[in-house]
């Protein structure tokens, strides 16, 4: 019974058991990834449903160069710290947003890197949908103008 070994005992029967034990060499794992294109597949999805407030979303396709190693990494922090910075609970997007009434406590964003694609969604509940997508996007072009100081971070 198991029981009566103790943790060194059973470790010694499990190598003795596989070691009499003959394996096939594995064959390296491939992947194949399919070709992303660099253009959205659609611009605008709408659902029409019975609900009192509305659900936006906004997504930003990220660049579809293959990353690695240090320039992946760097990517993937920057993006998030980037959407942190800006529209986290102490953002000041989010405090304009939310002043506004464009945005609610409902408010979210993620971003997401993987090896040959990437993207970006930020979203909530919205009484106004199209000033809601307007403002978003307009504040995230903005982004390019602004510079962020050491002492912000």
């Amino acid at each position: 019974m198991a029981g009566n070994f103790n943790p060194e005992q059973m470790l010694q029967m499990i190598k003795e058991n596989q070691s009499g034990k003959k394996f096939d060499k594995l064959e390296d794992i491939q992947r194949f990834y399919p070709e992303e294109p660099e253009e959205v597949a659609k611009k605008e999805n709408e659902q029409v449903m019975p609900v009192s407030v509305a659900k936006c979303t906004i997504g930003i396709k990220e660049s579809v160069e293959e990353l690695e190693g240090d320039a992946f990494i760097k990517k993937d922090l920057l993006q998030d710290m980037m959407l942190t910075y800006y529209f986290s609970k102490s953002g000041q997007f989010y405090e304009e947003l939310y002043q506004q009434n464009i945005i609610d406590s409902s408010f979210y964003f993620e971003t997401n890197l993987e090896k040959n694609f990437g993207y970006s969604i930020l979203g909530g509940n919205t009484d106004d949908p199209d000033k809601f997508v307007e403002k978003l996007k307009h504040l995230l072009l903005s982004t390019n103008e602004r510079k962020i100081s050491e002492e912000d971070f």
